[in-house]
């Protein structure tokens, strides 16, 4: 962190909004493009199940070691830096790949030693880039709940055409060439952020924050700052608890996406079915995602959270009853539009009521929490489903959504989600301490 704040008037406000909306799509279209293609190239060149399965596996705890740490880093050497560090990481990641084919040939230990690259720089630059959101829509003069909405529909719709894409060139060309595609789009996201003008997300600081930074980085100030940034979560109850809400969703979304949904295609025997489910689930949050863009500024955080958190209990529910194909699709955007609220929602509140200084350490906490939940998720559901069936998981994981539902509109927190906090209107608490001095 440094000490003083770079004036960005000299700059097009179009420019940084520009730019930062590009570098977030881009990388998350990448990151979507590999999800497809990776998976196919394991198979092809293993002939093993398991091994996908495997690749998968070993990257969970980096990833949330990477999700923790990312936040730190994030916070000391700034967000637009790891940025660009990780999306550079991840690009050679990726890159490595068709380049070792290309040489001494694949094998699964390469696949698993690129995978466990790519996750120590995924989730950190994902933190560092959400992190950085705040002071792009201060340079870009946008509401930051206007700014959220549009970046987590763009988000939306890299989710929705990386998939798509990547199934089209691995049937149109060698699955491992497709891989430069995404070494490239990361490449480019780097490029994006670099463009950023010098010193956005510089924060002013006060003394004693100037004299902990001087002190060397190491594993002890790691910790330190990591213990600050749990101390500013506990004192502000509205943003932890957004954090266990958001939590709650990928414990229910992801084993509904990724295991409940293919085991019912598959019983049913029309797997071909099961990806444009999945696209409707996307397509939903990209339309909750514009919604919010378009009545965030409008409507309140309160009005916001409620409608979200009953549009995907109905969404659930009815994608978890397996009714007709058609009233699936249907139920599948509504379970994505309510779910495509909540990160808006959550950037718009932490800009609110956690220090600027902190965003990183907050925010590496929650993408590590979500990283967490998924997989419990999968273990709750696959224990049920294999104990009784698809069905029942399904019912399970909708009973636990209903819980969360109920449980959060009769939350204290929920009544208080629009009380001002320490930034309201946009303005640094730290900013306006050094104003009154």
């Amino acid at each position: 962190m440094t000490t003083t704040q770079t004036p960005i008037t000299a700059v097009p406000q179009r420019r940084s909004v520009v730019l930062y909306l590009a570098s977030g799509g881009l990388s998350i279209f990448g990151n979507a493009l590999a999800a497809i293609v990776l998976p196919v190239i394991v198979l092809t060149k293993t002939g093993q199940i398991g091994a996908a399965a495997l690749v998968a596996a070993v990257t969970a705890v980096p990833q949330l070691l990477a999700a923790i740490g990312g936040g730190v880093i994030a916070d000391r050497f700034g967000r637009k830096r790891l940025s660009i560090v990780a999306d550079l990481g991840s690009a050679a990641s990726i890159a490595v790949l068709p380049l070792i084919e290309l040489t001494v040939g694949l094998s699964l230990g390469w696949f698993i030693a690129a995978a466990l690259l790519g996750a120590l720089f995924d989730v950190p630059g994902m933190t560092a880039r959400e992190a950085l959101l705040p002071a792009v829509a201060r340079a870009g003069k946008l509401p930051v709940a206007r700014l959220s909405g549009i970046n987590e529909g763009i988000s939306g719709l890299g989710m929705l055409i990386g998939p798509a894409l990547g199934g089209l060139l691995v049937a149109a060309v060698n699955p491992t060439t497709a891989l430069w595609v995404t070494a490239i789009t990361s490449a480019l996201a780097a490029l994006a952020t670099a463009l950023l003008p010098r010193g956005l997300d510089r924060v002013p600081t006060d003394p004693a924050d100037q004299a902990v930074d001087a002190k060397p980085f190491g594993p002890r100030a790691a910790l330190a700052d990591l213990r600050e940034g749990l101390r500013i979560v506990r004192r502000e109850p509205t943003v932890l608890w957004l954090c266990g809400l958001t939590v709650g969703a990928f414990l229910v979304i992801g084993p509904v996406v990724a295991l409940l949904l293919p085991a019912w295609f598959v019983a049913v025997g029309q797997p071909g079915l099961m990806g444009p489910v999945i696209s409707a689930i996307a397509l939903g949050g990209l339309i909750g995602a514009g919604v919010y863009t378009v009545l965030g500024t409008k409507i309140s955080n309160r009005v916001t959270v409620t409608i979200g958190l009953v549009v995907m209990a109905v969404g659930l529910i009815g994608v978890m009853i397996f009714p007709p194909y058609p009233v699936l699709l249907v139920a599948a955007v509504l379970a994505g539009s309510g779910s495509g609220f909540f990160g808006p929602v959550f950037t718009t509140v932490l800009t609110e009521r956690i220090p600027e200084q902190a965003y990183g350490r907050v925010l590496g906490l929650q993408n590590s929490g979500t990283l967490a939940a998924a997989p419990v998720g999968m273990a709750l559901a696959g224990f049920i489903a294999e104990q009784w069936s698809v069905v029942a998981a399904g019912w399970a994981l909708a009973v636990l959504w209903l819980i969360i539902t109920v449980g959060s509109l009769a939350s204290p927190w929920l009544r208080g989600i629009n009380q001002g906090g320490i930034n309201q209107g946009g303005i640094n608490r730290t900013a306006e301490v050094e104003e009154a001095r």
